[in-house]
């Protein structure tokens, strides 16, 4: 897979605007890092209470993306919410 992005053209790999989608996803990999474990346990609850189940492929790989895609939901609201001001902040103390 490095090898693959690196024979794409810098000027088209992953950008959203006008910045590089992974450098913004860096942003949020405190929450992601902070977040998953429990966004995992809490879907592991209530997979099957919402009558799915991870015994097939499909719903495994479901299970996966619903996962993917709430941890980073929630690590971006984290950090606009929580780490962010608090960034700001760090420049009071130097």
């Amino acid at each position: 897979a490095i090898l693959i992005s690196f024979t794409i053209p810098q000027h088209t790999r992953f950008r959203i605007g006008d910045k590089n989608m992974l450098s913004r996803m860096g942003l949020y990999t405190y929450g992601l890092y902070l977040y998953h474990t429990i966004i995992i346990s809490l879907l592991r609850v209530l997979y099957p209470v919402l009558g799915m189940s991870t015994d097939t492929a499909g719903g495994a790989v479901l299970f996966i993306i619903i996962a993917l895609l709430a941890t980073i939901g929630v690590s971006i609201v984290s950090y606009y919410i929580f780490e962010r001001p608090f960034l700001k902040l760090k420049n009071w103390f130097r």
